[in-house]
């Protein structure tokens, strides 16, 4: 799914209008992969396909960026993210980068304390990789030596402390959200 894909899912106009909507009256939002493109898209910044699609378990770098940011204190200098994309987002104006990985230069952003966008999914359980798999299993399968960056299915779910790892991080950073 795309955010361009306005005539097959006419329902995103009104996502985008949401989202607007949520940042205007100040607040706290929160997108994740289509939901942070959304919210690039919604303040100005280019979501375009990326060079090469990201489907599985991938390092993320944290940015310096953020070393000043409250933020910095809940994420790891480095930690494994899922992720599940295509496209990726310029950053929109104000925004500080969260953190990159070797395929996808913006992996995140954040703007001011209360706007932040995640290309990677911390939220992940096993049950909705599964899910996410059979539904979307057609993209997968690559013939390009430019997919490097799909994992097997086999690869997705072998690991479960991945998930447990990286949900913990989901609750660190709803912790930091919810302090605000």
């Amino acid at each position: 799914m795309s955010i361009h894909d306005n005539e097959r899912n006419p329902w995103l106009a009104d996502e985008k209008n949401f989202i607007s909507n949520a940042i205007q009256q100040n607040k706290k939002v929160l997108g994740i992969c289509l939901g942070a493109q959304l919210i690039a898209h919604v303040l100005g910044a280019s979501v375009h396909t990326n060079h090469c699609k990201e489907i599985g378990w991938f390092p993320v770098t944290k940015s310096h960026d953020i070393k000043h940011h409250a933020l910095n204190s809940v994420l790891p200098q480095s930690f494994i993210g899922f992720h599940w994309h295509g496209e990726t987002f310029d950053l929109p104006e104000q925004a500080l980068l969260i953190g990159s990985s070797n395929i996808c230069k913006q992996q995140g952003f954040i703007i001011g304390d209360r706007i932040i966008a995640l290309q990677f999914h911390l939220e992940t359980t096993i049950e909705n990789a599964e899910k996410l798999i059979a539904h979307c299993a057609n993209e997968l399968s690559t013939n390009s030596s430019n997919e490097k960056y799909i994992q097997t299915t086999q690869q997705m779910l072998a690991d479960k402390k991945l998930f447990t790892a990286s949900n913990t991080l989901m609750t660190q950073l709803l912790d930091y959200l919810v302090s605000l």
